[in-house]
């Protein structure tokens, strides 16, 4: 396992790491895992697992002592879940959790090979010792398997808009259908409202004659909210063929449009609509006028190639909202600066894990996490 330490030029290697516990979680692969956490005093975080096992189920783990600390004796403990541990009718390829503040509710997002996404209300009971799952809400007709998820909670709506806000969620659902994103929320009857769809488009050494060549985004992250208080600012997102795409993220003007969405049930958006600007948030208003325009997907702020292999993932950094590190399946790493007045992206730092020249199994990253020192409040360190 490499640690580079993205704010230096240099890697440094952990040669043994202390190992807490370990368990077969699955009879089959787990693709995926996501941690719901506790919303009241004395509850422990649970740990929700998904994959191939279970055909569409998740399971649930706590820790026996809530400690992670190294206790040996430590075990970990499976929850019983109710009869919504079956979320999906095929295989779960990617989850994400959120807790909406504004009603204190707590959300796990799902997708799968089913090619649909799903968005649950998780209840922990006050032992801990049950989960009840429960899905208010679903978007299907994804393109392809939805490979990645993520949850925003919209905290800038207007004083005028609590209504709304208890009406459904504040929460804006991403998910990937092959070279799009979906962005969606759902309603107070459990309806789903797609409000924004991003398109990858072509990458920047595609043929021009080759007009309905797209590559498949496999990552993305949601850059500028990870702090908990500041606006989302940007989506990256990470292509299957080594190239990155940015997007502005425009969560309040998407948000307006739940109540009129232009996209009909497969996602389709290329037909002329006639309403009000207002009610679905065009960039030019015109005082209430009827406007008929046809509304297209979000393109890219900026579109680059990045790494020789796939991107295998996306990751923010907090405190630095128009910073991310992409990792690649080719065995490289990278940190990324954006510049909105140049529409580029900086390289502030590289680095590898396989040796120069080397190809082999052992160099490519698979699978990141970004680990943060929570003793220390110095960004810098």
């Amino acid at each position: 396992i490499w640690f580079p330490l993205l704010l230096h030029q240099h890697l440094f290697f952990v040669e043994a790491l202390n190992l807490v516990h370990t368990w077969k979680a699955s009879k089959g692969s787990i693709l995926t895992a996501a941690i719901v956490q506790p919303l009241r005093e004395h509850q422990q975080p649970i740990l929700v697992t998904g994959g191939h096992a279970g055909d569409g189920r998740i399971s649930c783990w706590k820790l026996s002592n809530n400690s992670l600390e190294g206790n040996k004796k430590e075990t970990v403990q499976e929850i019983q879940v109710g009869s919504g541990a079956r979320i999906h009718d095929g295989s779960i390829f990617s989850m994400a959790s959120c807790i909406s503040t504004h009603q204190n509710i707590n959300y796990l997002v799902s997708g799968s090979f089913d090619r649909s996404a799903a968005i649950h209300r998780v209840d922990v009971g006050t032992s801990s010792h049950a989960v009840t799952v429960q899905t208010i809400g679903r978007l299907p007709e994804h393109t392809g398997w939805v490979r990645h998820v993520e949850a925003v909670e919209e905290k800038s709506l207007s004083p005028e808009a609590d209504d709304e806000r208890t009406a459904g969620t504040s929460i804006s659902l991403l998910s990937i259908g092959c070279n799009l994103i979906n962005t969606w929320s759902v309603l107070e009857d459990g309806e789903v409202a797609r409000m924004a769809r991003l398109d990858a488009g072509p990458s920047p050494n595609d043929p021009p004659e080759e007009i309905f060549r797209r590559h498949d985004i496999l990552t993305f992250a949601i850059l500028g909210d990870n702090d908990g208080n500041s606006k989302a600012k940007w989506i990256v997102a990470g292509l299957v063929d080594g190239s990155i795409r940015v997007f502005v993220a425009k969560f309040e003007k998407w948000m307006r449009r739940r109540q009129n969405s232009p996209y009909d049930a497969t996602g389709s958006c290329d037909c002329p609509t006639t309403t009000t600007a207002t009610s679905i948030a065009f960039d030019h208003q015109d005082e209430q006028d009827m406007v008929e325009h046809v509304l297209e997907d979000e393109k890219p702020f900026l579109s680059t190639n990045c790494h020789a292999g796939r991107i295998t993932k996306i990751h923010c950094i907090q405190g630095f909202p128009d910073d991310f590190v992409s990792t690649s399946f080719d065995g490289t790493w990278v940190r990324w600066r954006i510049d909105a007045e140049m529409k580029s992206l900086s390289k502030l730092v590289e680095g590898s894990i396989s040796k120069a020249g080397e190809q082999t199994n052992e160099g490519r990253i698979c699978s990141s996490t970004i680990v943060t020192e929570n003793t220390c409040n110095d960004r810098q360190n």
